[in-house]
């Protein structure tokens, strides 16, 4: 499990499967709105952090590559239970890293997209 608001999330690192990075939640009452649905900030965050170690991944632990633009796409509600995130890294520089993620419910049906942008601050 993770450290910090990671933690707080409830993250677990499966890590790298094919060409993504892999992490999950089991959603709760602490991670969806007052309709019961899993909250949209909640899914930014997951895309957020999927994507992040995707481009992290085989770098020195050290290096830091702060997210420079985000944006989301949701395509069905999640309720309460596994939620999985996939991050890709479609295109890496010396400077940038464009990344993709896709959110996944428990019964494995795409829930939302993603798009990053992070950047090396040397």
């Amino acid at each position: 499990m993770g450290k910090g608001f990671n933690a707080l999330l409830g993250v677990t690192y499966i890590g790298m499967q094919d060409t993504g990075y892999w992490i999950e939640i089991e959603a709760g009452d602490e991670h969806v709105h007052d309709l019961g649905l899993v909250h949209g900030g909640v899914i930014l965050s997951l895309l957020d952090i999927a994507m992040s170690r995707a481009v992290r991944h085989g770098l020195e632990a050290h290096i830091y590559m702060p997210t420079i633009e985000i944006n989301a796409s949701f395509l069905r509600p999640i309720n309460r239970g596994v939620v999985r995130t996939c991050g890709t890294v479609k295109r890496m520089s010396k400077s940038l890293a464009r990344v993709e993620g896709e959110v996944f419910d428990a019964q494995g049906r795409g829930c939302a997209i993603g798009r990053a942008t992070f950047i090396s601050p040397h």
